[in-house]
């Protein structure tokens, strides 16, 4: 008589109930739950998120995160992490939190606080790493860059293929990731579930993961990952409208074939669309363009920041406007006659930006300096703030030397209170003690 083993029958029955439980993973909303440390359910996106770190998309406003537990004997009080996740047709996206006190950010990834993906892309939990679906992502914070480690089964994929950022928040850390499914060798609409852990390591030996894993070999097999259930189901994803849009410069005064750039910001910060269209009143006197594209004579441009060119004099006005043309911001150039350019044939002066000339900015000037001699020559540039009965209430002055045929950038900046009347003056000499002017002293009148 046939011996029947016992094991392998209690193991035909949990891989029929896989079966039988994976196939209509999409159907069954009471499966998707979140199960801590074995199953979880990623829903389909409509947003795509910008990979800088900043969780305040809208892509994430509406997905809850899920904590990870603390594993093999730490107490993990140093830290508390959770995460969050999506997916659309062509990338993975993941979003988590880290919160502790004292962040690592130099040496090698794995002496850094870090956060490791682990994807067993085809869910077969095995004893090994198998290419193209197993891999582990690392993501390190650094001070500058986040350190990157491909590990795993990574043989022959392109890692710069997969987007990563961190960013400092006030109690710790956070990271955006975005890994593509050519990466992981799955189609998504067609997957339905995959093997998934998440672990956050910091510096002092903490370590807490998301699966049920007892063990720390999630880096060598897949055996020990939970289930992420890919839901085509399209959350509500919170659509966060515009409120209102300021710029970094409300009024300008530019010489003849001088540029300057202007940026907006677009609040809230977590608006759903920050596209911005830029109009020109008078694109004779001032030409908008994208800070990406030759100069054209478009009238309205989509893109974040625009290039003013001044082209004949005269006043314009630039208006920085949503989509739907319910939120604006203006900017008033004024074109000056002349070049704003130096009296000095050795030492050329441009006039490069001019920001936050406004009540309770921090009015930034910024020159380059070209020396067009074969000698070195000084330059200062020099940044005055007068009251409304002529008295200088703040100077601010910065100098360089500059070498024959070469360039220098000058920079300075004065605070202008908040209320009153004042005048910003601001020219280029050579030195603080002779004050021989390289160019002609502009004036700004604030009010």
């Amino acid at each position: 008589m046939m011996k029947i083993n016992k094991l392998f029958i209690q193991a035909l029955i949990i891989v029929s109930c896989i079966i039988i439980g994976t196939s209509n993973v999409h159907a069954d909303t009471a499966v998707q739950e979140d199960k801590q440390g074995t199953q979880i359910t990623s829903y389909k996106t409509s947003l795509s998120p910008t990979i800088d770190g900043d969780l305040s998309d809208a892509i994430w406003q509406n997905r809850p995160f899920t904590p990870l537990a603390n594993r093999y004997k730490n107490d993990g009080e140093s830290l508390k992490a959770d995460f969050k996740t999506a997916w659309d047709d062509k990338y993975f996206y993941v979003a988590a939190n880290m919160k502790e006190k004292n962040i690592k950010d130099g040496g090698t990834i794995w002496s850094t606080d870090e956060v490791s993906i682990f994807i067993d892309a085809n869910n077969s939990k095995t004893q090994s790493y198998k290419v193209p679906y197993d891999v582990q992502i690392g993501v390190g914070y650094g001070s500058t860059e986040p350190v990157f480690a491909f590990g795993g089964g990574a043989s022959g994929r392109d890692a710069s293929k997969i987007q990563r950022a961190c960013k400092k928040t006030a109690d710790g850390w956070s990271l955006e990731v975005a890994i593509p499914f050519e990466t992981l060798g799955v189609d998504p609409n067609k997957q339905q579930v995959m093997g998934f852990d998440i672990a956050a390591d910091t510096n002092d030996g903490t370590t807490k993961f998301w699966s049920n894993t007892e063990t720390t070999d999630s880096w060598r097999y897949t055996s020990g990952f939970g289930t992420l259930i890919l839901s085509p189901s399209t959350l509500q994803d919170k659509k966060v409208s515009v409120s209102g849009i300021t710029l970094d410069n409300n009024n300008l005064s530019l010489y003849k074939g001088q540029t300057v750039t202007i940026t907006p910001t677009i609040l809230p910060l977590s608006a759903s669309d920050k596209s911005v269209i830029w109009t020109s009143s008078d694109n004779n006197v001032v030409a908008v363009t994208d800070g990406n594209a030759p100069e054209s004579s478009m009238n309205d441009i989509s893109n974040n920041s625009a290039i003013l060119t001044a082209k004949n004099s005269g006043t314009a006005t630039i208006t920085a406007a949503t989509e739907d043309g319910s939120k604006t911001a203006v900017c008033t150039v004024t074109v000056l006659d002349g070049n704003g350019t130096d009296a000095n044939d050795d030492v050329k002066i441009d006039v490069t930006n001019e920001k936050n000339v406004a009540l309770g900015q921090n009015a930034l000037v910024s020159v380059s300096a070209q020396n067009n001699s074969y000698n070195i020559k000084n330059a200062t540039l020099v940044v005055a703030l007068y009251d409304s009965q002529n008295k200088m209430i703040d100077i601010e002055t910065s100098s360089d030397s500059i070498d024959p045929e070469g360039t220098s950038y000058l920079a300075a900046s004065v605070n202008i209170p908040s209320t009153g009347k004042y005048t910003l003056k601001y020219f280029v000499c050579d030195d603080l003690e002779n004050l021989t002017p390289l160019n002609t002293a502009v004036v700004r009148t604030i009010q």
